[in-house]
């Protein structure tokens, strides 16, 4: 028997970083398995200590980029394009 499925809606809790909410990003990112500090004048290093799979054990993040908390409390960084590639606004 065959039926057909669509993908349940994913909801998410996303902040774009401007170069002047660091301290809220810093909030946000920070727990067991990351650390995240200020690196330079307009970025954040993030050290995972569990990275998921194609996940960099250190990554950084500039102004323009996005962190993203899923539902199920993963935490994800994008770039702005593909940010907007893979989420979409909801009211």
């Amino acid at each position: 028997m065959s039926y057909t499925h669509r993908k349940r809606a994913y909801h998410a809790t996303c902040v774009q970083y401007d170069g002047w909410n660091t301290e809220q990003l810093l909030d946000l990112l920070n727990d067991e398995k990351i650390q995240a500090v200020p690196y330079g004048t307009e970025g954040i290093m993030i050290r995972f200590s569990e990275p998921e799979a194609g996940q960099k054990v250190i990554d950084t993040i500039s102004v323009g980029w996005w962190v993203v908390i899923g539902e199920n409390g993963a935490k994800k960084c994008y770039d702005d394009q593909t940010f907007k590639i893979k989420y979409e606004e909801v009211n």
